[in-house]
């Protein structure tokens, strides 16, 4: 019998998935999250001397450092919550796009497969920080499609707003957004007249 589609379900499926990522990552790095590279960001930001395009993970590396003295192990374990967050959204997508259980969860399985061959992830601080503000921002779109909330407006809002401070091409990516969101609520319009 087909396990049916539904918000339990659902739920209980993203958070499965987090965990096995989460633990599969910790077993492909043999439990040692403490990244280095986080030091160089952080000195160039007290000297000042360069200009960082990637200010949002530069700042959070910077507050880390001050909150936390192995800052490298939170950067590090926030990374690996971040990029597996990442493949539980893309699941939500799936679930959006597709309604069915069984192929949904075989692409995740596929995806995780192919993960040791692409753990690099973790290790590029930036590039999983935007990941998971992309994957989050076309979730929420989606999830706009679907009924006119103004909370998962504000959400989205916020989500493209770090996105532009993650990465600055993300304000090229903004027209698209908006003329998707638009011609959707045409569409409705239209269908309702």
């Amino acid at each position: 019998s087909e396990i049916k589609v539904n918000r339990i379900n659902v739920t209980i499926n993203f958070i499965l998935i987090f965990f096995i990522l989460l633990i599969f990552k910790l077993i492909v790095y043999g439990f040692d999250i403490n990244f280095s590279g986080a030091q160089k960001i952080i000195d160039n930001y007290h000297e000042g001397v360069i200009f960082d395009v990637y200010k949002l993970y530069t700042y959070i590396a910077v507050l880390t450092s001050y909150i936390f003295s192995n800052y490298s192990f939170i950067l590090g374990l926030l990374n690996l919550i971040l990029s597996s967050l990442t493949i539980s959204i893309f699941l939500l997508i799936l679930f959006k796009i597709n309604k069915s259980f069984v192929f949904n969860n075989f692409i995740i399985l596929l995806v995780i497969a192919y993960m040791p061959l692409h753990a690099i992830d973790s290790l590029i601080r930036v590039d999983v920080l935007y990941l998971f503000l992309f994957t989050l921002s076309i979730y929420l779109t989606l999830r706009l499609t679907d009924n006119n909330n103004t909370k998962i407006i504000l959400f989205l809002v916020v989500t493209m707003t770090l996105s532009c401070i993650a990465r600055e091409q993300t304000i090229y990516l903004l027209p698209l957004y908006l003329t998707y969101i638009i011609s959707l609520k045409m569409n409705n319009k239209i269908i309702a007249v």
